[in-house]
């Protein structure tokens, strides 16, 4: 494991409307459809069948009491595969290594505090190589209109994930 990522880990925020990740799009796109003109839908609206070529790189996460903790209630089978694990029922500070998780779940609050979507461009640096991945964070709310899940859609590779965990 990385000795100290936060070197080499950095997170651009940026604004939903220039995602052109195809699926991310796709994703993104069917959220505000569901949303209308509300804050964020209830995740019962949703449809997988709606965005299933992106399914894979799906994932859920709950908010827990306090909103400062999340739990991952659903794991995209791609994002399982490239990181050789499935994390639904791990808590998101379980990502290995601590510095990732703590970065995940830091923009998990972001949409907590705001209460709308994210979207981030991330950076693994190295000596030897520099290598993005996207990330597009969607809240949904409970029947009563609370935030009380995060859906995240990203796009990544096995090379991303390698250089997260290389040593």
């Amino acid at each position: 494991m990385l000795k100290s990522l936060s070197s080499r880990l950095e997170g651009e925020r940026i604004r939903t409307e220039v995602i052109d990740r195809p699926r991310l799009r796709e994703v993104l796109d069917y959220w505000n459809l569901l949303r209308g003109d509300k804050p964020m839908p209830p995740r019962e609206a949703f449809n997988p069948i709606e965005v299933k070529r992106s399914l894979g790189l799906i994932s859920i996460a709950e908010i827990l009491p306090g909103g400062e903790a999340f739990r991952y209630v659903l794991y995209g089978s791609e994002l399982a595969r490239v990181q050789d694990h499935d994390f639904t029922g791990k808590l998101v500070s379980e990502l290995p290594p601590p510095e990732f998780g703590r970065f995940v779940q830091s923009h998990l609050r972001e949409v907590v505090a705001e209460g709308g979507p994210t979207a981030y461009r991330i950076r693994v640096t190295s000596d030897r190589m520099s290598i993005d991945y996207w990330r597009v964070l969607l809240p949904f709310c409970d029947e009563t209109g609370k935030l009380n899940e995060i859906m995240s859609v990203c796009d990544l590779d096995r090379e991303f994930w390698t250089a997260v965990s290389a040593a």
